[in-house]
C-alpha cells in the first residue's frame, strides 16, 4: 500500500471518528432545504455548511442574515464573529441546524471570511401577493411604503417604524442612533423605497400574524416624494373633506386649533372639522390659526390629513363648540367636531399603562336622554374627584364616530364617544344625590351579607347542638354499660371467686388428712386444687375486664410494663421490657390472650424458676407480632413440669391456638428458659 492510499484511509477514518463524536449526520443542503427540516431531524442536530453574503446584522441576538442570491437564512454565532467580517462580506459557515422562532436557523460552529468587502447583492422585488406568504422569510428584498409612525427603544438598541406596504401595515426595524431617529422623524408621512430582510411575525402558536422588515440603516431609505413643495394646493377644510383628492397630492389646509396632543391636531373652520396627524408635538395652543401642509389620509368616517409641515398664521382665535341635540351628533359631518352636551354620569372607570399605578386615561359612562355614551377624560379628572356618579354635567369635547363593521355593504355609525381635553371641559350642573345606585347596591350587598352570616351561624349552632346531644347520649350509654359491667363484676367476686377460694381451702385440709393412708388420692386432690386456683385466676381476669381492664386504658406494651412492676415488688425479680418497631393496636380479644400468656410466663419465672432477671421483648413487624419472655432460672425438666402442673402450660397453648399463634417453650444454653409467642397482626 503506497503513501497516498494510506493517507486516504487515515483521512477517511478521521472523518468517521469526527462524525461519530458529534453524534449527527452530515447534510449538504440548500437554504430552502434547511428551512424545510422537521423537528425530528433537527433533534439529531444535523451538520450543515452555508455560503452567502451578510446582508443584515441583528441588533438583539448578535445574529445575522445570509443571502446566497436566491434565498436567505438566519445564523447565530456560537461565540463571536470574526473581527474582519462586515456588512457585505461573503462567508462560509459550518454549524448545526436548530429550531427557530418560525423556521430553522443555523448555530455557527466555524466561520471563514472569503471576501471581506463586497457590494450588496441586488435585492429582488417584493411581490404584493407575498405579504402574508409564510414561505417568504429571511429574504433579501426591496419594496416601497409609507412611513406612518415610529417609536424608539434605546434599551433594546433599535427603532421601530410602522409603514403601509401595499395597503397592509408592516413593522420595520432599524438600529438605534440619534441620526437614524432624526432621519425617521424627517421621513414621517412620506413614501419611501427601501431594501431589507423580509421576515415573518408569529404568535406563541407559531402562526403568522404580520410582516417585519429588518433594515441596516436609514440610508437604505430613498424618499419618493419631490424635494421641493413650494406650491402646495391650498384648500379649505370643506374642500379637503368633500373633494376627490389623491393621496399623493401635496395640499395645504387652514384652520383654528380646537385640540392638540402628542400626535394629533383637531382643526375647526366654521362648521367643518378636520383631524390632522402630526409627526411630533408642536408648540401651539388652542385658538391658534395654522396652515397644515401634507397628504390626505383615508379614514372610514371622514378623511384625515398627515401633516408634513405646520405653520402658525394667527393667535387667540375664538373656538366655539357646536350645540346640537345629542342624537344628531352621530351625523358623519360632526366627526372630530368640538361639541357641547349635557349628560348624567352613570359610572367611572380607569385605564392603566405599564406600571401598576400608572393611570393614563379615565372613562366616564354618561347618559343623555335615552342614549348612553363613553366620555374619555384625562386621569387627573378622576384623581381630583371632581366627578361623582349621579352628577349632571355639561361636557365639551371632541366627537369621535366609529363605523359599524358587521354590515360592510351599508355605511352605518356603530358608536359615538367624546374626548375631553381638560378639567375646564367639565361644568357641574347638579350634584349627585346621596342615595345613588352604587350606594344602594352597597347597602343591599351589606344586608345580604348580614343575612347570610346570620343564617350561617344558625346552621352552625344547630349542627353544634346536634353534635353535643349525640356526644352526651353516647356518654350516657357508655356509663350505663360500665355500670352494668361493675354490677356483674361484683356478683362474680362475691359469689364465684369467694366460693372457689373456700373450696380450695377445704381441699387443702383434706389433702393433709389423706397423706397418711390415701397417697393415690392425694395426687388427684392436688390436681383439683390446681384447677380451682386456675379458675380463680380466670375469674379475677374476667372481673378486671368487666370493670374496664388495663387494655381498655392502655396498649399491650404499657400493660406488660405495669404488670412487671407489680411482680418486681412482690418477688424482687428484675424485669426488663423492650420494644422493637412501631407499637400498633390489634383486636381487643387477641391483645387479651397475648397479655395473659405474657403474665403466665412471667409469674411462672418468678414463682417456680427461681429467676433473678427476666427479659421481655415485644417485636412489632409489618405483618406479625412476636413476644419472647426469657429468664435466667433453672429452666424446664420433667420433674419441674410435673411440679408446675399441667394447666399453666396447657392454658398458654390454648390461648395461643385461639389467636392462630405459635407458642414455643425451650431451655436456654446459658441457663433458664424462654417462652416465644408469634402471631399475625391481622
Amino acid at each position: 500500500m503506497n503513501f497516498i492510499q494510506r493517507l486516504g484511509l487515515m483521512l477517511c477514518a478521521f472523518f468517521c471518528m469526527e462524525t461519530m463524536a458529534l453524534g449527527v449526520e452530515r447534510f449538504d443542503l440548500s437554504f430552502d432545504e434547511i428551512k424545510q427540516l422537521d423537528v425530528e431531524v433537527l433533534h439529531a442536530k444535523p451538520l450543515v455548511e452555508l455560503y452567502g453574503q451578510v446582508v443584515r446584522f441583528h441588533s438583539r441576538d448578535r445574529g445575522l442574515f445570509l443571502f446566497n442570491g436566491e434565498s436567505g437564512i438566519h445564523v447565530q454565532p456560537k461565540k463571536t464573529w470574526p473581527r474582519e467580517m462586515q456588512l457585505g462580506s461573503w462567508i462560509r459557515v459550518r454549524g448545526i441546524a436548530v429550531e427557530g422562532i418560525y423556521y430553522p436557523i443555523v448555530l455557527a460552529e466555524d466561520v471563514a471570511v472569503e471576501r471581506i468587502d463586497a457590494p450588496l447583492s441586488e435585492a429582488e422585488e417584493f411581490d404584493p401577493n407575498s405579504f402574508y406568504d409564510p414561505t417568504i422569510d429571511s429574504q433579501w428584498v426591496q419594496t416601497s411604503g409609507l412611513i406612518i409612525d415610529y417609536d424608539s427603544f434605546p434599551e433594546r438598541d433599535h427603532i421601530m417604524l410602522e409603514m403601509e406596504v401595499f395597503g397592509y401595515q408592516a413593522s420595520v426595524q432599524i438600529p438605534y442612533s440619534q441620526q437614524n431617529l432624526m432621519h425617521a422623524s424627517a421621513l414621517m408621512f412620506q413614501s419611501v423605497h427601501f431594501r431589507g430582510v423580509a421576515c415573518v411575525q408569529v404568535n406563541n402558536r407559531r402562526q403568522m400574524t404580520g410582516r417585519i422588515f429588518y433594515i441596516s440603516s436609514m440610508e437604505d431609505f430613498t424618499s419618493m416624494q419631490p424635494e421641493a413643495r413650494l406650491r402646495p394646493r391650498a384648500l379649505t377644510v370643506e374642500q379637503f373633506l368633500n373633494e376627490n383628492i389623491k393621496i399623493n397630492n401635496y395640499v395645504a389646509v387652514d384652520g383654528v386649533i380646537a385640540h392638540i396632543d402628542e400626535k394629533n391636531l383637531y382643526l375647526q373652520d366654521g362648521v367643518h372639522h378636520l383631524h390632522v396627524r402630526i409627526k411630533e408635538r408642536v408648540d401651539f395652543c388652542v385658538g391658534d390659526k395654522v396652515r397644515v401642509s401634507g397628504y390626505a389620509w383615508s379614514q372610514s368616517i371622514s378623511r384625515g390629513l398627515r401633516a408634513i409641515e405646520v405653520v402658525e398664521l394667527d393667535v387667540d382665535q375664538s373656538v366655539k363648540p357646536i350645540e346640537v341635540p345629542f342624537s344628531e351628533l352621530r351625523d358623519p359631518q360632526y366627526n372630530h367636531a368640538l361639541a357641547r352636551v349635557n349628560a348624567w354620569v352613570v359610572d367611572i372607570g380607569k385605564s392603566f399603562g405599564g406600571g401598576a399605578d400608572s393611570v393614563v386615561q379615565s372613562s366616564l359612562l354618561c347618559r343623555s336622554g335615552e342614549d348612553v355614551f363613553e366620555c374619555k377624560v384625562p386621569a387627573s379628572v378622576v384623581e381630583s374627584q371632581v366627578v361623582e356618579i349621579g352628577m349632571q354635567l355639561q361636557l365639551t369635547g371632541i366627537v369621535h364616530l366609529e363605523q359599524m363593521k358587521d354590515v360592510p355593504w351599508r355605511f352605518s355609525i356603530d358608536r359615538m364617544w367624546l374626548q375631553l381635553r381638560s378639567l375646564d371641559d367639565i361644568v357641574v350642573l347638579a350634584e349627585a344625590p346621596w342615595l345613588t345606585t352604587q350606594r344602594l347596591t352597597y347597602m343591599i350587598a351589606v344586608m345580604v351579607g348580614v343575612i347570610g352570616v346570620t343564617l350561617f351561624f344558625v346552621v352552625t349552632l344547630r349542627k353544634t347542638v346536634r353534635r353535643q346531644t349525640e356526644l352526651i347520649g353516647s356518654q350516657i350509654k357508655h356509663k350505663s354499660i360500665m355500670s352494668e359491667r361493675q354490677r356483674i363484676a361484683r356478683e362474680l367476686h362475691d359469689n364465684l371467686d369467694q366460693g372457689l377460694a373456700g373450696i380450695s381451702l377445704q381441699l387443702s385440709s383434706s389433702i393433709d388428712l389423706f397423706k397418711r393412708n390415701q397417697e393415690s388420692a392425694l395426687e388427684g386432690l392436688g390436681r383439683i386444687q390446681e384447677m380451682l386456683i386456675y379458675c380463680s385466676d380466670e375469674s379475677r381476669n374476667m372481673i378486671m375486664e368487666l370493670r374496664g381492664g388495663w387494655l381498655e386504658k392502655m396498649d399491650i406494651v404499657a400493660a406488660i410494663r405495669k404488670y412487671a412492676l407489680l411482680l418486681e415488688e412482690q418477688y424482687e425479680t428484675a424485669i426488663t421490657v423492650s420494644v422493637d418497631g412501631k407499637v400498633a393496636r390489634c383486636n381487643r380479644s387477641r391483645e387479651m390472650q397475648v397479655f395473659s400468656v405474657v403474665k403466665e410466663a412471667m409469674v411462672n419465672a418468678c414463682k417456680h424458676a427461681e429467676a433473678s432477671q427476666i427479659v421481655v421483648t415485644v417485636l412489632f413487624g409489618n405483618e406479625a407480632l412476636s413476644v419472647s419472655i426469657c429468664d435466667d432460672g433453672i429452666g424446664f425438666n420433667d420433674s419441674r413440669k410435673k411440679k408446675l402442673g399441667h394447666f399453666g402450660m396447657l392454658g398458654m397453648e390454648e390461648r395461643a391456638n385461639r389467636i392462630q399463634g405459635k407458642l414455643v417453650i425451650s431451655n436456654r444454653e446459658s441457663g433458664g428458659a424462654c417462652v416465644e409467642l408469634s402471631l399475625p397482626l391481622e
